[in-house]
C-alpha cells in the first residue's frame, strides 16, 4: 500500500518528506496532488499533513 506521508519514497516517514513535499506544493508540482484531484491546493496540503501526522 502507498503511504502518502512518504513522500520521498525512502521507507520512512520523517521531516525529509515533508520538506520534499512543501518544496513540491510551492512550486505548483502535480506530485503535490496528493488527493489526486487534478489541481495542486490547500486540500492536498490538508490531506499531506493529515497522512504525516498519521504517520502514512
Amino acid at each position: 500500500m502507498l503511504c502518502t506521508a512518504d513522500f520521498d519514497c525512502s521507507g520512512f516517514v520523517d521531516t525529509d518528506d515533508f520538506d520534499a513535499f512543501v518544496h513540491a506544493f510551492e512550486a505548483g508540482d502535480d506530485t503535490a496532488d496528493v488527493d489526486v484531484s487534478e489541481f495542486v491546493d490547500t486540500d492536498d496540503f490538508d490531506f499531506f499533513v493529515h497522512a504525516f501526522e498519521d504517520g502514512c
